[in-house]
């Protein structure tokens, strides 16, 4: 009855096999116990979705396709498309709360586990890498990072983002606040049609932390938050809402964008290609 969320520090013995049965990792080569933030990218993605379905204590063995994993491109002793499996224990969740500033408090550990020292209670960095041996996620193709100097300001508050609906999705489910979501999307200028980006060309749906603080344009937050699970739209971003009066090389100052978008996983919508056993 008690699961990791996002923020959360877990605390793990692990042990990761490809689908032929090879070892490719092990606490052996971590601090142990191994550690990280749920939902900030500091392990492959399927990892990261699937420990969030583990309640304290639980051992069990995490099936992870490729497409969760590290797709097309593998990495290190991971080739290309490779399905992996992890034997995982959850040692212990650290809750994340801001009014704690204890290295210990808010630690949950199973019953009779003995105490984690408390040199490795420190969570990692959030822009960090804790992750793996020689098996750091593959970067996948972002949109270009939000205007650091807020360009926009007053005028994208009275601004709004417009869509033009490809294919309906269910029009239940919405991402909310700290949820990840999978898409694909393409950039381009609606002024000549140009593409200036678009994550169709990778190997991988780009992945993101939905809410006010990712570092996303304004206008994908606030267009998305109207997009449901499986929607596919265009939205007709304001230049108020993207970059505002800075050269973006390819996007000029000032320039609108249109951002064709598919919404291909939500938070736990993204179980049904995981499989826990």
């Amino acid at each position: 009855k008690t699961f990791p969320g996002v923020r959360d520090t877990v605390y793990l013995e692990f042990a990761a096999f490809l689908a032929s049965g090879v070892q490719f990792d092990s606490p052996s080569k971590h601090e142990f116990p191994f550690h990280f933030i749920v939902g900030t990218g500091q392990v492959d993605f399927g990892m990261d979705f699937g420990i969030r379905k583990f309640s304290l204590g639980e051992r069990a063995e995490l099936n992870v396709p490729s497409e969760l994993g590290y797709g097309t491109k593998g990495a290190g002793p991971i080739p290309p498309h490779a399905d992996l499996r992890f034997q995982i224990k959850l040692l212990g969740i650290k809750r994340r709360d801001k009014y704690c500033f204890d290295e210990g408090c808010g630690l949950m550990l199973p019953p009779g586990y003995a105490p984690i020292p408390p040199d490795v209670l420190v969570a990692p960095a959030e822009n960090g890498t804790d992750g793996p041996a020689d098996t750091q996620a593959t970067p996948m193709p972002q949109p270009l990072p939000l205007d650091a100097s807020g360009a926009g300001g007053a005028v994208a508050a009275a601004r709004v983002v417009t869509k033009t609906v490809l294919a309906p999705g269910d029009g239940a489910t919405f991402p909310q606040e700290g949820e990840f979501v999978l898409v694909h999307y393409t950039g381009s200028l609606p002024s000549t049609g140009e593409v200036f980006d678009s994550s169709r060309k990778g190997p991988k749906p780009f992945r993101f932390q939905f809410g006010e603080n990712a570092r996303l344009i304004r206008g994908w937050i606030q267009g998305m938050r109207g997009m449901s699970l499986g929607e596919r739209a265009i939205l007709h971003i304001p230049s108020a809402l993207a970059y505002g009066g800075r050269d973006m090389g390819q996007i000029t100052p000032n320039s609108d964008l249109d951002f064709d978008i598919q919404i291909l996983a939500i938070g736990s919508h993204a179980w049904a290609r995981l499989n826990v056993s």
